[in-house]
């Protein structure tokens, strides 16, 4: 979220915010890791609640409950920002070139 931040304020970009399906399904998913003891799991599920708060600040959201229904979804975002026009300097002047000519 602090990255992001940070990067907006100096490139354009479709900014991604990806989300948890819900508290239960993150909370399995950090206690399954088997990596962090219970105080840092609820530190953590702390933090993303206080992140959650900054979702609106992105263009786009994507629930992580399916791999490959979010992988797909990521992707169709790339695919949908790099075809708009800001992204296609100089595309519409060469193809009406070609129409003048």
């Amino acid at each position: 979220v602090q990255g992001a931040a940070q990067l907006r304020e100096k490139i354009p970009g479709n900014f991604v915010f990806i989300l948890p399906p819900s508290y239960r399904t993150l909370e399995r998913r950090l206690a399954k890791r088997g990596t962090d003891d219970e105080e840092t799991i609820l530190r953590r599920l702390r933090n993303a609640a206080l992140e959650l708060r900054e979702a609106p600040h992105f263009d786009t959201w994507i629930v992580n409950d399916d791999l490959d229904t979010a992988y797909a979804e990521l992707r169709a975002a790339y695919v949908a920002e790099k075809c708009k026009p800001h992204n296609n300097v100089g595309l519409l002047d060469k193809l009406l070139k070609e129409w003048d000519a």
